[in-house]
C-alpha cells in the first residue's frame, strides 16, 4: 500500500474538508487511507481497482465497495501508526503538523479532482508527505528503539547479539548515532540530510546538471538522464520513459495526465 510510510499526526491544524480532525498518528493514517479508497472508488473503474492501477493497493475482488475498502484500510493503521504514537508519548518524536496538513491537502485535492498527480506532488522526496511522518527528537548517545526516533536522520544502533530490552515499553533499546557528515564514513550509519552514501562515504546528493551516482542515483526530486541529474518534465514535454515525467506517465512520447485511473 502506497501510504504505509505516511504515519503522520497534526497539531494545531485545521481539519480538511471531508477528512475530519487529526491529532494523532493513527487518526492521520486513517485519513490518508480513507482518501485513497475514496479516490479509487470515485475516480477508477472496477477493472482498474482489480488490476492494481488504483491506489488502494488491494488488487483483489474481495473489496467491493468504498465502505469496505475504508474499513479494511483504516483497520491497518493501528498496527502501522501505533509505534509512532508510542514514540511521541515517550517524547522521542515530535509532530510535523504543517507537513502533515500539506500532505493531506494534496490527497484531498487529488480525490476531489480525480487527478492523482496532485497527490504525487506532495509525495515526492523531500516534499510534505516524506516529512509528515514526524520528526525524530532523540539526541546522539540517547536511548532509541527505531531510527525514526533519532534527530536529523541519525541511526539507532542496537546490539542484536546481546540486546537490551525495555520490558516496560516492550521494545529493544539502542543508542542514537549521528548521521554522517560530508566526507564521513557511512558503512554502518546513514548520511545526513542532502547527502548520499557513495562507496562508503557521505557525499552531497547530485544536483541538477551534475553526474548521477553510479549512473542512476540523483538528489531528491530529480531523475538520471544520460548520467546527468535532471528535473522531471511537465505535461506536454517529450519523453521516452515514465520516470522522466513529473506525472510518472509517458504516453506516446509525451508526458501526460498523471491520472492513475482513466475509468471515470
Amino acid at each position: 500500500m502506497r501510504f504505509v510510510t505516511l504515519l503522520v499526526t497534526v497539531v494545531a491544524a485545521l481539519p480538511l474538508a471531508g477528512f475530519g480532525c487529526f491529532d494523532k498518528p493513527i487518526s492521520t493514517c486513517e485519513a490518508l487511507m480513507r482518501a485513497q479508497c475514496e479516490f479509487s472508488f470515485r475516480c477508477c473503474d472496477a477493472e482498474e481497482r482489480l488490476d492494481g492501477s488504483a491506489p488502494t493497493g488491494f488488487g483483489n475482488s474481495y473489496v467491493n465497495s468504498e465502505a469496505e475498502c475504508v474499513e479494511r484500510a483504516t483497520g491497518i493503521c493501528k498496527m502501522l501508526a501505533g509505534a509512532n504514537e508510542d514514540s511521541v508519548a515517550l517524547g522521542r518524536m515530535t509532530f510535523d503538523g504543517e507537513a502533515a496538513n500539506a500532505c493531506l491537502a494534496g490527497m484531498s485535492a487529488a480525490r476531489d479532482q480525480c487527478d492523482w498527480s496532485l497527490a504525487q506532488l506532495v509525495q515526492r522526496p523531500g516534499q510534505a508527505c516524506s516529512r509528515a511522518l514526524g520528526v525524530g527528537a532523540v539526541e546522539p548517545g540517547e536511548t532509541c528503539a527505531t531510527a525514526s526516533e533519532c534527530r536529523l536522520g541519525g541511526g539507532c544502533e542496537i546490539d542484536y547479539e546481546d540486546p537490551e530490552v525495555n520490558e516496560e515499553v516492550g521494545a529493544l533499546e539502542g543508542e542514537c548515532v549521528d548521521a554522517g557528515d560530508d566526507g564521513e564514513d557511512c558503512t554502518d550509519r546513514p548520511c545526513g540530510p542532502g547527502l548520499l552514501c557513495n562507496d562508503g562515504e557521505c557525499e552531497p546528493a547530485p544536483a541538477e546538471g551534475e553526474d548521477c551516482f553510479g549512473g542512476a542515483v540523483c538528489g531528491p526530486g530529480l531523475y538520471c538522464d544520460n548520467n546527468e541529474c535532471a528535473v522531471p518534465k511537465n505535461n506536454g514535454d517529450d519523453c521516452e520513459q515514465s520516470y522522466e515525467c513529473l506525472s510518472s506517465e509517458c504516453d506516446n512520447g509525451e508526458c501526460a495526465g498523471g491520472d492513475v485511473c482513466n475509468g471515470n
